[in-house]
């Protein structure tokens, strides 16, 4: 009897132990609610940040896309042959790259029906700098190296000179003015720019017609995504 007592006189404390226990999960689970919250500002906070970043550069593609459609000035550097001065600008739609031939003082010639034209969707590669055959065979191995070290200063390659003349000495001088659209089929294009910037906007405009997302783009794709 006495066992039996103790049990009745034991369950009461039992029972008043049993919201100290649900207290403790309920605890537990806001820790729990409260870490979520917080790992989802700090995603949702990193999403803002891409998106503000990602809105920034489609503003700065905007810009370069209209620049480059007025055209810019460059240096076609043939596998063989001399050097041509031409107008390179892109089409409204931004889905083709026109070019046409200069006159003695610089100015377009046919523009409004321009001999050469590229498909955008055709270029696989974008090289910036002097890197392809054409560039080599055009100046020699020897020379570009000689060359584009002596472009070299201590505060960079920057220049505010625009190109001159494009020989074959000094095509190395201008390696940070220089690229190349590597298209389908084997071919490529190889160009000088006139100036600095010239050269980085055509990478920068054709990003958005390739598809190049930004570390930023690709972020917000993927918060997107979850």
């Amino acid at each position: 009897m006495s066992s039996s007592k103790g049990n009745r006189h034991n369950w009461p404390a039992l029972k008043r132990n049993r919201p100290a226990r649900r207290d403790w999960d309920e605890d537990s689970r806001c820790i729990d609610i409260v870490r979520l919250m917080t790992t989802w500002q700090r995603k949702n906070g990193k999403l803002h940040d891409a998106e503000a970043t990602e809105h920034h550069l489609s503003s700065v593609v905007d810009q370069v896309l209209n620049y480059l459609r007025n055209g810019v000035r460059v240096a076609k550097i043939p596998s063989k042959g001399n050097g041509r001065r031409r107008l390179y600008f892109l089409l409204e739609d931004c889905k083709r790259i026109h070019s046409c031939d200069l006159d003695h003082q610089g100015f377009p010639l046919n523009r409004k029906r321009p001999p050469v034209n590229m498909w955008i969707c055709g270029i696989e590669k974008v090289l910036i700098g002097l890197s392809t055959t054409s560039f080599v065979n055009y100046s020699g191995e020897a020379q570009l190296a000689k060359t584009r070290q002596e472009a070299v200063f201590d505060n960079g390659t920057h220049r505010h000179d625009a190109t001159q003349n494009i020989t074959s000495s000094s095509l190395g001088t201008n390696n940070h003015r220089a690229f190349a659209l590597l298209l389908r089929g084997g071919k490529s294009l190889e160009v000088v720019c006139e100036t600095g910037s010239d050269c980085e906007a055509w990478p920068v405009a054709l990003k958005r017609p390739l598809h190049l997302g930004t570390p930023a783009e690709r972020l917000l794709e993927e918060r997107r995504g979850t």
